[in-house]
C-alpha cells in the first residue's frame, strides 16, 4: 500500500547543473551584446554643414517640417542655388541607408522633409536618423531652423542671417570664417548651447536658453557686463553686440588673447 504525501526533492546532477550555468553565462553575454547595440543606437554622427539627429522607433515616423512632430525643420533661404540633403539612417546593425534629395530654392521657398523610420532593424531598438544638409549655392543667404525635439549642429555655417530654435534638444554652432555683419540668433527651451566664433569678425549673436547652459568661445569680447545672469558682451573693436540671456543656468565665456 502506498503512502500519499510529499515527493522527496530531485537531486540536481553535475550535468544539470552545469548546464544551468551554461545558461546563466549565454544570457549575460547576450544581455550584454543588446546593451552594446543600444549604446551604438545613441551614438550622434557630426557631419560638416548641417546635421539634425533624432532618435526614433523603427515602425514611428519622423517627420521634418515646418510644424512636423516630434522634429520640425524649416529652411528658407533668401538666395538663389539648391539644397541638398543626405539621409542616413543608423539601424544599429552598422548598416546605414543613404536617401538623397536635393530641393530648388531659387524662389526662396521653404523645404520639408518626411522621412518614415522603419522596417529594418529590431522593433524595440532604438536608432539615429541623421540628416546632412549642405547649401553650396545659397552661401551668404538667410537660414531659419525650427526644431521641436532634436539638437541642431552647425559646421562652417556661412550665412548672413540665421535664426535657430530648439524646443527639446541642444544647440552646438562652430562659426569658423562668417560674413560681416551677420547675425545669428539661438533660442533653446531645455537644452545648452555652445557655438565657437572667430575673433577679429563684425556680427551679433543672440543666444536665449531656459534651462540650460551657454557657453561661448572666441569671442574676443572688448567689455563685459555680467548683471543677473545676464551678459552683455561687445565684439572687439566696437562692433555689433553679443547678448546672452540663461533662466536657469549658467555662461561661460572664453576670449581670444590679445595678440590672436
Amino acid at each position: 500500500m502506498r503512502i500519499m504525501g510529499r515527493r522527496a526533492p530531485k537531486h540536481v546532477t553535475a550535468k544539470e547543473n552545469l548546464c544551468t550555468r551554461h545558461l546563466i553565462v549565454i544570457s549575460l553575454f547576450i544581455m550584454l551584446i543588446a546593451a552594446g547595440f543600444l549604446v551604438y543606437a545613441h551614438s550622434i554622427n557630426v557631419h560638416k554643414w548641417f546635421s539634425f539627429n533624432e532618435r526614433v522607433v523603427p515602425g514611428y515616423n519622423l517627420w521634418m517640417s515646418v510644424s512636423g512632430v516630434p522634429c520640425s525643420v524649416f529652411l528658407k533661404p533668401w538666395g538663389d542655388g539648391l539644397l541638398g540633403f543626405n539621409i542616413t539612417e543608423n539601424l544599429g546593425w552598422g548598416v546605414s541607408a543613404v536617401v538623397p534629395e536635393v530641393a530648388d530654392l531659387s524662389n526662396g521657398s521653404t523645404v520639408s522633409v518626411n522621412l518614415t523610420a522603419g522596417g529594418s532593424g529590431l522593433p524595440f531598438f532604438v536608432y539615429t536618423i541623421t540628416v546632412d544638409i549642405y547649401t553650396p549655392a545659397v552661401l551668404g543667404g538667410n537660414l531659419s531652423f525650427n526644431l521641436q525635439s532634436c539638437s541642431f549642429k552647425a559646421t562652417d555655417l556661412d550665412a548672413r542671417g540665421v535664426y535657430v530654435y530648439v524646443g527639446l534638444g541642444d544647440v552646438y554652432v562652430n562659426l569658423t570664417s562668417p560674413l560681416n555683419h551677420a547675425a545669428y540668433s539661438v533660442v533653446t527651451q531645455t537644452g545648452d548651447i555652445l557655438m565657437a566664433l572667430p575673433a577679429g569678425q563684425g556680427f551679433a549673436v543672440n543666444a536665449t536658453t531656459v534651462n540650460g547652459e551657454i557657453h561661448i568661445k572666441g569671442a574676443n569680447l572688448a567689455t563685459l557686463i555680467h548683471n543677473n545672469q545676464n551678459v552683455y558682451g561687445i565684439v572687439g573693436g566696437g562692433g555689433p553686440h553679443i547678448y546672452l540671456a540663461s533662466v536657469d543656468g549658467s555662461i561661460t565665456i572664453e576670449t581670444y588673447p590679445q595678440n590672436s
